[in-house]
């Protein structure tokens, strides 16, 4: 590009900031005789503003005296009623000399970053990051963050994560960061100490920094616009003058800003996937310039495994489609070291650290707990009575010991005059119904009516007494518009489990029906309950007796979660796996009216069908299926072959010659299309006199897991020893009889893993109440996961589709048979 070519589209992009600002310019406008770069007009009330400027598109170079001179005279050529402003903006700076000479003589000089600053004054909200961080109480113990970057098989770690970020700031090729974290692990502090430090380097040099603009998702619960969020943000919360949409548009595309965007999850946990999808979208489009600057928060749970993580972020499968976006990055913050706990003790408790660093270090699963930062601040805030329990300590009983401490605390010292269990009650029923409302926070006029309510006042001064005492003295934190929320979002989940557990002990359904809790929720749910013959018995009875939906997927929840975080847990769930295994097993075989070979005979029964995890597997319901017979295993190549040989059927790609590869006789058949399968069935039909067909979904879902709805074929946690998965690192298929203990509930081999198996269906995402069948007949349903996948892939619930003359060497079926009275 030449010279003067690069000139112009500096005048271009001068101009439209020239525009932004209310001018009406033109480029290269012959006055006097003389080119000037931009003209411009505005109007100013009644009178009429005309300004001339220069622009110097420079490299590496300065203004000199000797250029502004020559302006100047351009300048002096005009009288004050034809040009009232003129202007000089570079690309670079200015020589001091040449500076004081155009103040002087009333010349204004601009780079082109401090030009765009003056778009919008941002130096009340740039006070507002510092001071509202100073004040936060986190500012006093912070501890830096370190961060891992996962591609493929390698991982890079960055300490501290902030000088990553650094780095990333002056790079061209990403320009959106998502920050992911377990629950816990400093997001949101992160976010706060980040935005200060970049506030503090912006006043000091504005020229070689970013303004921090930091918005909580929390604050946007529903679909949103972006245009509407950051008008919301500058104009009515900080009342910046001429922040108007498209200047702050331009602003970012000059790349001005880093967008800190805190808490996705918070968001998207209350609203539908295509509502998360456009959400997430409206965000991308903050990042679609190449100077643009974005982070992203998130919760790691809220994708509960790497693949659904990859799905949302990067592939989308369903959620958010990122593959096309290669300026899009990943980093995951880990937790605390032990020198961080160590650090972070010190500056919490520089006295006794060493005392409180020694009782966690020799307290069962205390360590473990004390690498999350919140729980760690938990713990330093109510160690002295975790430590006198002496029983295993968990998350939920972190919070129960915080709670009350807080609590007694605030009696104590004569803050609060509401007893402790009414104060609790209180903040369970209303934590519960945020949730149920889907609202992260509740306005001042509506908790008056809430406490009304729930304490049963009827004199105005005592609710206006009580209102005071909890909205002063509770777990909330009020905004400057009278709205209160809980300060974590932890406690608000903790609330809820707490009052979901009491429930269940009192054997009561009302709130458990009413909505459906998040995985965050269940975990301190698991953790609360008793897990004693009671508690199991209670959750069969709910099971095997209830049709409510959300009933169901809550109890899911909890029962998915119990293994990985409660030992008791563990061991309850998997009695009651096993007592229903051989209940099942033995009604197949005490109600078999006729045994037929190489099948399970399964009685007529209701049972619990599908997922929360994905889309394709909601909702949880009970299901009915007729009695039926399905085959044991696989259908084995040595099978197959018969069927071949019989009806002069082409035979697998991999048989060389017609021939199964040695040694793999009694290995599931692959490479099998579903209309294959159909045809085996066919001729099975035809030399059995019995009609042979494949499965229906329901049928090989209630025979691979049972009736109460566990996530693999033998319980709840999954185990790389009872299937073929990529997990067990095989690396092909196996003997159909190889995995014994992995068997379902009725004595199914290989449901779970080896291969993926066709079932009869059209193959469609369930529309989630009164499913009417698919209207695009394009895909048939595959069902089990393969030798080739990974544990969630196998779950029993999970499903798939694929056209029906697709192929594959990890793909096979197994038979179904009515069962004739």
């Amino acid at each position: 590009m030449s010279t003067q070519v690069k000139g112009t589209e500096f005048e271009k992009k001068v101009a439209r900031l020239f525009n932004l600002m209310g001018y009406k310019t033109e480029i290269k406008k012959m006055l006097n005789d003389t080119e000037i770069d931009i003209y411009g007009e505005a109007n100013l009330g009644p009178s009429k503003i005309k300004m001339i400027a220069e622009c110097k598109n420079y490299t590496a170079k300065n203004v000199q005296l000797d250029e502004m001179k020559i302006f100047n005279g351009v300048v002096s050529s005009f009288s004050r009623k034809e040009i009232q402003q003129a202007y000089v903006i570079t690309t670079e700076g200015f020589a001091p000399q040449a500076k004081a000479f155009a103040e002087e003589n009333g010349i204004e000089c601009f780079t082109y970053s401090e030009l765009l600053n003056k778009l919008i004054n941002f130096d009340h909200y740039l006070d507002w990051i510092i001071e509202n961080y100073e004040n936060d109480e986190i500012s006093k113990y912070y501890v830096d963050l370190d961060a891992e970057k996962r591609e493929k098989q390698k991982v890079e770690v960055y300490k501290p994560i902030d000088k990553y970020i650094n780095e990333w700031l002056s790079k061209k090729e990403k320009n959106h960061i998502s920050i992911l974290g377990e629950y816990g692990t400093g997001k949101t502090s992160f976010c706060k100490k980040y935005a200060y430090d970049l506030a503090l380097r912006y006043k000091e040099d504005p020229t070689n920094n970013r303004i921090p603009i930091l918005i909580n998702l929390r604050d946007y619960a529903k679909a949103m616009n972006i245009k509407q969020l950051i008008t919301d943000l500058l104009v009515n919360q900080h009342n910046l003058r001429n922040a108007t949409f498209s200047t702050f548009s331009k602003m970012n595309e000059e790349g001005l800003f880093l967008l800190i965007f805190d808490g996705f999850d918070e968001m998207a946990q209350k609203v539908d996937v295509n509502i998360t999808m456009a959400n997430f979208n409206e965000l991308s489009k903050t990042a679609i310039f190449e100077k643009s600057k974005v982070i992203l928060t998130c919760r790691t749970e809220y994708f509960r495994t790497k693949e659904k993580e990859r799905e949302v972020l990067e592939k989308g499968e369903g959620y958010v489609d990122i593959s096309d976006k290669p300026n899009f990055e990943i980093l995951h913050l880990k937790d605390f070291t032990d020198k961080k706990i160590k650090k972070f003790l010190q500056k919490r408790i520089p006295e006794e650290w060493e005392s409180y660093y020694a009782q966690i270090n020799n307290t069962y699963n205390l360590m473990e707990l004390a690498h999350r930062p919140v729980l760690l601040d938990i713990i330093a805030e109510s160690l002295p009575q975790l430590v006198a329990r002496r029983e295993e300590i968990n998350a939920a009983k972190l919070y129960e010991v915080y709670t009350n401490f807080w609590l007694e605390r605030d009696i104590m010292n004569e803050r609060t005059f509401i007893k402790k269990e009414d104060r609790t009650f209180f903040m369970q029923e209303l934590a519960f119904q945020m949730l149920v409302d889907e609202k992260l926070s509740i306005h001042y006029s509506q908790m008056a009516e809430s406490i009304k309510k729930h304490f049963k006042l009827e004199k105005a001064e005592e609710i206006d007494y009580f209102s005071h005492d909890i909205m002063t003295c509770s777990f909330m934190n009020r905004d400057e518009g009278g709205n209160y929320s809980f300060a974590h979002k932890s406690s608000m989940e903790f609330f809820v489990a707490k009052k979901l557990a009491q429930e269940f002990n009192q054997n009561k359904q009302t709130s458990f029906k009413q909505k459906e809790i998040t995985t965050e929720i269940s975990d301190f749910v698991v953790n609360l309950l008793a897990w004693d013959e009671d508690c199991i018995k209670r959750l069969e009875k709910w099971l095997l007796e209830e049709e409510d939906s959300n009933l169901l997927t809550n109890l899911m929840r909890i029962m998915n979660e119990a293994p990985k975080l409660n030992s008791q847990a563990k061991k309850c769930l998997e009695s009651l796996f096993t007592e229903e295994n051989e209940r099942l097993r033995r009604l197949s075989t005490e109600k078999c009216p006729q045994s037929i070979e190489g099948m399970v005979y399964i009685p007529e029964t209701e049972f619990i069908m599908g997922s929360y995890e994905y889309d394709a597997e909601r909702p949880v319901r009970k299901v009915k299926v007729n009695t039926f017979y399905i085959d044991r295993y696989p259908v084995t190549n040595a099978q197959y072959k018969e069927f071949v040989d019989a009806t002069k059927h082409q035979a697998p790609e991999y048989w060389e010659g017609g021939k199964i590869p040695t040694g793999k006789e009694d290995h599931p058949v692959v490479c099998v299309s579903w209309h294959d399968a159909r045809a085996y069935c066919e001729w099975k039909s035809k030399v059995t006199g019995v009609k042979v067909r494949l499965p229906k979904e329901e049928e090989w879902e209630l025979a691979g897991r049972g009736i109460l709805g566990r996530r693999w074929p033998w319980g709840n946690e999954f185990d790389h020893k009872k299937c073929n998965t990529n997990e067990s690192r095989v690396g092909d298929t196996t003997s159909v009889r190889r995995y014994e203990e992995g068997k379902s509930p009725y004595g199914c081999y290989d449901m779970a893993g080896n291969v993926w198996e066709w079932c009869h269906d059209w193959y469609k995402v369930s529309p989630g109440k009164n499913p009417q069948g698919p209207d695009d007949r394009i895909s048939r349903v595959l069902r089990g996961g393969s030798w080739y996948g990974y544990a969630n892939g196998c779950r029993v619930a999970n499903r798939y589709g694929d056209v029906p003359e697709d192929t594959g060497y990890n793909v096979g079926f197994r038979c179904c048979q009515d069962f004739l009275k």
